[in-house]
């Protein structure tokens, strides 16, 4: 039996195919083109500011520590820290 070499995704998609890899690729950037165009990307947070690189040493735990300072608790948690003298 002649096999196409086509496999699906677990979204049901054919890609191993370079034909179908192409044709993905050429709808995703006719979207992103055409949100554009409408202006969807205008108001995302931070729109129009220099992005900040991070240059500090990879920690895993780095997103949650943002989250903690984004939410005012990384304060409270490093006093906890102090107090009960684990670091």
């Amino acid at each position: 039996m002649f096999e196409s070499g086509n496999q699906e995704s677990s979204e049901g998609v054919l890609t191993s195919n370079p034909l179908n890899q192409k044709t993905i690729q050429m709808v995703a950037e006719a979207k992103i083109v055409a949100a554009m165009e409408m202006g969807e990307f205008d108001h995302l947070p931070g729109f129009g500011k220099p992005f900040e690189f991070d240059d500090q040493v990879y920690d895993p735990n780095g997103w949650l520590k943002d989250k903690m300072k984004r939410e005012t608790l990384l304060d409270q948690f490093a006093k906890s820290e102090a107090l009960s003298g684990t670091n």
